[in-house]
């Protein structure tokens, strides 16, 4: 009976302190844990440029973010890469294109402390239409380098004809293509040229049958090269028309330039 007596304490003993151990291991995971929270975000955004904030509990010492955009297959990698850590508690994008986008946000205590992201969707919806607007907005670019830029037509209702008037900077970028986008797939281009002596480009098409078009989407793919370094702009000249099914002008409420930078 002694020895049973000793044994049962033995196991007793042991049990308790497991859990001790446990808990111990339990408090040790949850110490010193960052964790950060975004501040309210007043979506959808009627401007290009919005500021996101934040805030971190005690142990959130240092700040990473980025930026991803959903609402363009051929994505303008401006603010999609994580940032450098940093203590400030606010960013400021800028030039964003109306569509929606997801924030992501993580903070860290040590290196090898780090949260896990915490992310927001949010949508920009800035250019009022019927409209016409290049994507992106601004684009940063390696002088040498090809690139694209695309027309889109914003909020439009029964469009059935397209005049397009572009400039661009001739003597620093190069204009190699420019061709029809989805909106324009199935209608007949009566005239579509480059002019590379004067920096202009133009696009004409009537909807084929009549069959008209009502919403946002893409007019135009431009394809370029980047000549020099600098920064301008890919005009759309006031001389662009837009026409209804039954002929009718569509009154234009807005022509967005792109902005392009050409760095070495």
């Amino acid at each position: 009976m002694k020895y049973s007596f000793y044994v049962l304490c033995a196991v007793l003993f042991l049990s308790c302190e497991e859990d001790k151990v446990d808990d111990l291991l339990i408090d040790i995971s949850d110490e010193n844990t960052p964790i950060t929270s975004i501040g309210t975000l007043d979506t959808p955004f009627s401007s290009s440029s919005i500021s996101v904030n934040w805030i971190g509990n005690e142990y959130a010492i240092s700040f990473s973010h980025k930026l991803e955009p959903l609402s363009y297959t051929d994505t303008i990698q401006t603010y999609a890469s994580w940032s450098a850590w940093d203590t400030v508690k606010t960013v400021t994008f800028t030039n964003l294109d109306d569509g929606e986008y997801i924030f992501y946000i993580k903070s860290r205590y040590t290196v090898e402390k780090e949260e896990a992201p915490q992310s927001r969707n949010f949508i920009v919806d800035a250019i009022a239409g019927p409209a016409l607007r290049m994507y992106p907005l601004y684009q940063r670019v390696t002088s040498g380098e090809n690139f694209s830029m695309y027309v889109y037509i914003e909020d439009v209702v029964d469009l059935a004809g397209v005049e397009l008037h572009l400039s661009y900077p001739f003597s620093k970028i190069s204009a190699n293509t420019m061709t029809s986008g989805t909106i324009l797939s199935s209608s007949p281009i009566f005239f579509d040229t480059i002019n590379s002596a004067d920096g202009t480009m133009e696009l004409i098409a009537i909807a084929e049958e009549f069959t008209s078009f009502t919403g946002s989407g893409v007019l135009a793919k431009l394809t370029l090269s980047a000549l020099s370094t600098g920064l301008d702009t890919l005009h759309i000249n006031e001389s662009s028309i837009l026409k209804t099914s039954g002929n009718v002008p569509i009154d234009i409420l807005d022509r967005v330039y792109g902005l392009i930078e050409v760095i070495e």
